[in-house]
């Protein structure tokens, strides 16, 4: 078999190498490209996570506020516990109270659109309650010391359901947690 000349050869194969070389280049630039779109992915699922979970918590700390409130004024001695506001307001119909949760302070309103619970400003916690049924009377059982104002006032169980509100607006999130609870406190 007769080869070629080596100058024929070499002319048929030039620019080969360049093709190939560009063709690797093609094929890694298309890899780094996907690996990037699949980073950028799973950091937006991660943010995701993280915002759910951080306002679950905020829920979650809404409903224990509300708890806490009523649980730490039985007697109804506070005019702006959620005691004393649902028995005030227990016959109007859908009569319902609003917590706010800051970092500072539960407050007796809806939240603004500016408070938030944590120290960076990410979430807001709030809570809707609404006390249900009828109190049931506790036999045998009063409040306040005798001689006293109110000594004798007859105490009754209050079924409360608080609806825990957090959200992260910042990225559209959101979770709510419903509790019923029950505490003592005076009769309507």
């Amino acid at each position: 078999m007769k080869s070629l000349p080596r100058t024929l050869n070499a002319k048929r194969q030039r620019g080969a190498a360049l093709i190939v070389a560009l063709m690797i280049l093609v094929i890694v630039s298309l890899l780094g490209i996907s690996a990037m779109r699949a980073s950028m992915f799973n950091a937006k699922i991660s943010t995701s996570v993280q915002a759910a979970s951080l306002a679950f918590q905020g829920a979650e700390s809404a409903v224990s506020a509300a708890i806490e409130e009523a649980s730490s004024d039985p007697a109804g001695s506070n005019p702006d516990s959620l005691i004393n506001d649902g028995i005030e307001n227990f016959y109007v119909a859908g009569y319902t109270m609003y917590r706010c949760v800051t970092a500072s302070a539960i407050t007796a309103v809806d939240c603004s659109s500016s408070d938030r619970i944590d120290t960076r400003g990410v979430v807001q916690s709030r809570s809707k309650t609404v006390m249900s049924g009828t109190p049931r009377p506790i036999p045998g059982r009063s409040a306040g010391v005798q001689g006293s104002p109110g000594a004798g006032t007859q105490q009754s169980f209050l079924t409360f359901y608080t609806l825990g509100i957090g959200t992260v607006p910042d990225v559209s999130a959101g979770a709510y947690h419903i509790q019923q609870f029950s505490t003592i406190g005076p009769s309507l």
